[in-house]
């Protein structure tokens, strides 16, 4: 969140603003400074949580095993940073087959790579074990970079237009692209702080509120490793909708067709509420059967209930916020975020305690 400073949606949609203009030498001038950004902001990311590591593990994670899957995942962080520039100068051209093709080679090495090396650990201990998923994880990273470095340079007749200029920071561009990264940063940060938190403090308010250590450790991966891994799936559908419409949104602003920019917003809303609904209403009408069937976990199902009531509010919300990052309306995202993470603190320390598990959907 921290690394990638929000670039990578400043550059998506200041590039699909340069774009629709053929401004080439801006397009290449703004891709080579948020690269040289991210390949340093990413390299001292990770060495100072390389360095801060042992802390977190052993004194603020409530599990010290945790600490060798750590350690791998950090290897991958530049990798991520680098890549996140290449997608966003790809989102920005409206490039989308770039995209999938590096998700996808990313996500079959991922899996192949992690499950072989999980295997090969797991005589070790579940915590080397799970430090070999993690590895996939880097391995997989690795794939998707390299892919998007060969398709950026086979695409060269696309964008190599105008003067060419040397690799440099352009200070020009680097405050267009501040002045629209830090709320997207500030944004991601909040995200962040709140995976973290709720990773910290449910399973602590779950053994306050009188469950065990395993129970709790128990609950709390129903409600993560079932519930909402059923809750995301449809993301995909917003997810891709939201990807689309950043600088689709950009291109009808810049160009002032106010006629092409509400057609595009509404039909991104609509693709949404038609692609999601029907997830939300079987989610709430079928919650046991898809636990039993997917995860051998019925147990999960009044969890995913008491969610499928706002799953339709968290997949509009970002397509929203897609829609307001073509906008160039960061801050209002950046305060909807915030506010929406205080309430969410509030009611897992207020809720939790007294529900159990079933408090932290309600929040």
């Amino acid at each position: 969140m921290v690394t990638t400073a929000g670039i990578p949606v400043a550059l998506a949609k200041l590039t699909a603003e340069r774009a629709a203009f053929q401004a080439w030498d801006k397009v290449r001038s703004l891709f080579q400074t948020s690269l040289l950004f991210l390949s340093f902001s990413g390299t001292l990311g990770s060495l100072l949580l390389w360095w801060a590591a042992p802390h977190l593990a052993f004194n603020v994670f409530a599990d010290p095993q945790v600490y060798p899957t750590l350690a791998v995942m950090l290897l991958a962080l530049p990798i991520v940073s680098l890549s996140s520039g290449f997608r966003g100068s790809f989102q920005g051209l409206q490039l989308f087959q770039p995209l999938a093709l590096a998700q996808l080679g990313e996500q079959l090495v991922r899996i192949s790579a992690g499950l072989l090396l999980g295997i090969h650990l797991l005589p070790w201990g579940i915590p080397w074990a799970a430090a070999g998923l993690a590895g996939g994880m880097v391995v997989g990273e690795l794939m998707g970079m390299a892919i998007n470095i060969f398709i950026w340079d086979r695409a060269r007749a696309y964008y190599h237009l105008g003067k060419e200029k040397p690799l440099a920071i352009d200070l020009t561009e680097f405050k267009a692209l501040s002045r629209l990264s830090l709320p997207v940063m500030i944004s991601r940060i909040i995200g962040g702080l709140m995976i973290t938190l709720e990773a910290l403090l449910i399973p602590r308010r779950l053994q306050e509120g009188g469950w065990g250590t395993e129970e709790a450790t128990a609950l709390y991966g129903q409600f993560t490793g079932v519930a909402l891994t059923l809750i995301y799936l449809p993301l995909v559908i917003t997810m891709a909708v939201a990807t689309t419409i950043t600088p689709a949104v950009s291109e009808a602003q810049a160009t002032g067709d106010r006629g092409l920019l509400t057609l595009r917003i509404s039909q991104a809303l609509r693709l949404t509420l038609l692609g999601t609904l029907p997830f939300s209403f079987m989610f709430y009408c079928l919650p046991a059967p898809l636990c039993q069937t997917l995860f051998a976990c019925p147990e999960a199902a009044e969890i995913l209930k008491i969610l499928a009531l706002g799953s339709a509010f968290m997949y509009l919300d970002q397509t929203a916020v897609g829609i307001l990052n073509g906008l160039g309306a960061m801050s209002v995202v950046a305060f909807t975020t915030l506010a929406g993470g205080v309430l969410d603190v509030a009611a897992i320390c207020w809720l939790t305690p007294l529900w159990g598990i079933k408090g932290r959907p309600g929040a």
